[in-house]
């Protein structure tokens, strides 16, 4: 019909052309509804810390009431379930919207308050700052495992100068029955310097005695003999007087 009557393919004819040959009203829906639909679209995640999106989490009234979070956290929930269809607007992220399956409801969920870091952010800033968070803690971790790698050659290094040192200061030539002989004189000296220095010595001089008094090696002359008394001589007089007496 619309080519008998010679319209235009252009939007606005067939506009006209449908407003004067087409009987019945035009159907109306709330202005929210269209900017739903409008709307760009994607999918978030139902999580146990709440409605997962781009790195932020939501909430919302239904999910409070249905306990969707409680669910996530006991795995009630199957994968498909966990999955939901909203729509969003990049230029105010503080708020996500559940749309139901046919594009004529919504649930409307707001970020939660530990989130508030994103709030008054487009969505654009919001996924240069988590991917700058990424990046940093990945810097992180490599710092940290260049500091391991570091810590564990220098280790090595202490423990091969140690064997270095051991090595020169040992002399595997040396046996073992050498070795326990070196033991046993090293002991032996020890043991003399020890009785030395530890011995006990009583009234004990300071100072040597002069050499006028000590006594000579040729002290033993005759002369210095007869000055001393004969025992035997002695006793044997006092036998004989002691014979006589009983003689008599």
């Amino acid at each position: 019909m619309m080519i008998t009557d010679n319209v235009n393919p252009i939007p606005i004819e067939l506009w006209k052309w449908g407003i004067e040959n087409r009987s019945g009203r035009l159907r109306t829906f709330p202005e929210d509804i269209i900017k739903l639909n409008l709307m760009p679209s994607n999918k978030a995640t139902i999580t146990a810390r709440g409605i997962k999106f781009k790195g932020m989490y939501y909430s919302c009234e239904k999910a409070l009431k249905e306990f969707w979070f409680e669910k996530a956290r006991s795995n009630l929930l199957s994968k498909s379930d966990k999955l939901l269809d909203i729509s969003y607007d990049y230029r105010k992220p503080n708020f996500i919207y559940v749309r139901s399956p046919d594009g004529r409801d919504f649930e409307k969920c707001f970020l939660l308050d530990p989130e508030e870091r994103y709030s008054q952010k487009n969505i654009h800033d919001i996924e240069y700052l988590l991917a700058y968070e990424e990046w940093l803690y990945q810097k992180s971790q490599g710092n940290e495992l260049q500091a391991c790698v570091d810590l564990i050659a220098d280790i090595e290094n202490v423990v091969n100068r140690a064997n270095d040192l051991a090595s020169v200061t040992v002399d595997n030539r040396v046996s073992d029955n050498e070795k326990v002989a070196g033991i046993r004189g090293n002991r032996a000296s020890e043991k003399a310097k020890r009785r030395d220095y530890e011995g006990f010595e009583l009234a004990k001089r300071e100072t040597p005695i002069p050499e006028t008094v000590m006594p000579s090696k040729n002290s033993d002359s005759k002369e210095n003999k007869s000055l001393q008394p004969d025992h035997l001589e002695l006793l044997r007089k006092k036998r004989q007087e002691h014979f006589n007496e009983h003689r008599e």
